[in-house]
């Protein structure tokens, strides 16, 4: 199961960048032998107060990280530039090869906000209307009440399918997304009539990226890389089909640790076919760059950039205890993020993944978090934006 919900306690179940001014002893990665090429040096010294924000997150991450083992990448930006971007530990373990800003990460759930514009951006073609239902180009019994709209709030209904293939202990092949779509067209039960709940489904973005595939004519991968990537100039970032495996530059290995401490590579999960609900790979940099286009609102019209963070399902109304930027907040789901009024965030977890992205509405910061593990790190957010939310009222 692709974990992405509001827990603090996940398990693992199986270019062209903007101006970056950032200096070299900041950006390198803590094992600096296998540094990546360094980025332009600041024209005038940092403050005094930025120093001591960027040696106080790198305390916080530094203590955790096991400098030989699985690491974690970490951005803080605001108004579009990085206050800290700094990787800690491994991408390759048996190869010593460090975690950089450059080293791109599987995402896992945070995949989703790239497949809901991927969907949107068929929108803006007139190719796609949110309000179709999916039966119109699946002719299946289940999809016949169930719109694009509710599959990317997560108010569809329809059951998720891991567990079925999961369960299933003969499988040997890897599943893609045409296996997940074949199974959903033997109509297994819903869970809940359609518009009528909210249950988190990784089915549905699935399926999403699926339906991409079938209004556009192309790959969904190529198409997402044309359409969503490609305009938010992250150069460097993929979904990756591992039934299909393509090279991926600076790939982070993903791995989980036992309990004597050992490190186990785990890429090879049979699951690992599927996209849409998860699989993009991408970099601290690349996101940076994605997340300034964002807020610049230019991947998609205005009108589909509004439903990003506007359209929201009344079905969920939570506040997740284990994220003290939550207090006082109550979150919904738009499209591929989990939002306040003024705060949006996602979380993923996989085999050997654990991230999470934080992006401000109303203020021009955003986090990001990136684990090469199944390690969850709640606390490490929250010591974060705890840490940058004070410097900011500090200096602003």
């Amino acid at each position: 199961m692709v974990f992405c919900h509001c827990t603090p306690n996940l398990q693992s179940s199986p270019m062209k960048h903007p101006a970056i001014i950032l200096s070299l002893a900041f950006l390198i990665s803590s094992c600096s032998e296998s540094a990546p090429p360094p980025l332009p040096s600041p024209s005038a010294e940092i403050s005094a107060e930025l120093q001591q924000l960027r040696d106080s997150l790198d305390v916080v991450f530094a203590n955790e990280i096991d400098p030989n083992g699985a690491g974690v990448a970490v951005l803080v930006a605001y108004k579009g530039e990085p206050l800290f971007a700094k990787a800690y530990g491994m991408r390759n373990i048996n190869e010593r090869l460090p975690l950089t800003h450059t080293s791109n990460m599987r995402l896992a759930s945070v995949s989703k906000q790239f497949t809901a514009l991927a969907v949107l951006s068929l929108v803006d073609q007139a190719k796609l209307k949110l309000t179709d239902t999916l039966s119109k180009y699946f002719p299946a019994t289940i999809f016949e009440k169930v719109t694009v709209s509710q599959l990317l709030h997560h108010t569809s209904g329809i059951a998720d399918y891991e567990m079925a293939f999961e369960e299933d202990t003969v499988t040997h092949q890897i599943i893609e997304n045409k296996d997940v779509l074949e199974w959903y067209m033997q109509n297994p039960p819903a869970l809940f009539e359609a518009g009528t709940a909210w249950e988190y489904s990784n089915g549905g973005y699935n399926l999403l990226a699926t339906l991409v595939e079938k209004v556009s004519g192309q790959n969904f991968e190529r198409y997402a890389e044309e359409h969503v990537f490609a305009l938010a100039e992250m150069g460097h970032s993929h979904y990756f089909n591992l039934a299909k495996p393509i090279d991926i530059p600076e790939r982070a290995n993903c791995y989980q640790q036992d309990s004597t401490g050992a490190w186990t590579q785990v890429d090879g999960n049979f699951l690992n076919g599927c996209v849409g609900e998860g699989a993009v790979y991408t970099s601290l940099m690349d996101f940076l760059s994605y997340d300034n286009h964002l807020r610049k609102r230019d991947i998609l019209s205005p009108a589909s950039h509004d439903l990003i963070f506007g359209s929201r399902t009344d079905l969920l109304n939570e506040t997740p205890s284990w994220l003290d930027f939550a207090e006082g907040r109550t979150f919904s789901y738009g499209m591929g993020w989990f939002v306040s009024d003024d705060i949006a965030y996602h979380t993923g977890g996989w085999h050997g993944t654990a991230t999470m992205v934080m992006h401000e509405l109303d203020r021009s910061l955003t986090i990001a978090i990136f684990r090469n593990s199944s390690d969850y790190f709640d606390g490490m957010m929250n010591k974060t934006y705890a840490l940058t939310d004070a410097y900011l009222k500090k200096t602003e």
